[in-house]
């Protein structure tokens, strides 16, 4: 099992209508494809992490990678792991906005997401976190 994680920009203009629109297309195709992840979601970043087989978790970066509606796409990290993190999402979500600043400092000092600065177990943790908040806050967000 292969867990992947990356961030990128999304192409200007990018609305929640399209992202929701996105969203409902990748769930079909990663529950076909045995992939499961979750998808963080800022003004000015798309942040994911996605679980599966090496093969198809490789065929679905290479298919983001080709995508105009993400830019600058900076892989966090690849490895191999046991057991999935986000066994119950084919592809959760969670917009900035639903992040409380209390949640964000525990991985930043100013309280601000600096991407730059998290490694990938760091940035699959706080996802893991999230996806947390999102099972229990908002039941309909898978």
């Amino acid at each position: 099992m292969t867990q992947l994680s990356y961030f990128s920009r999304p192409a200007d203009g990018t609305t929640l209508v399209e992202i929701n629109e996105i969203l409902g297309v990748a769930r079909v195709r990663n529950r076909e494809a045995s992939i499961t992840g979750f998808m963080l979601y800022r003004h000015d970043c798309f942040v994911q992490v996605l679980e599966g087989g090496r093969e198809q978790v490789s065929r679905l970066l290479e298919r983001i990678m080709a995508d105009d509606r993400h830019r600058e796409i900076n892989l966090v990290g690849c490895e191999d792991v046991e057991r999935r993190t986000f066994s119950n999402w084919s592809m959760g979500f969670l917009s900035m906005r639903e992040v409380s600043r209390r949640k964000l400092l525990e991985y930043s000092d100013t309280g601000d997401l600096d991407l730059a600065r998290l490694d990938h177990g760091s940035l699959v943790e706080l996802m893991a976190e999230l996806a947390e908040l999102a099972e229990s806050s908002l039941p309909d967000s898978e």
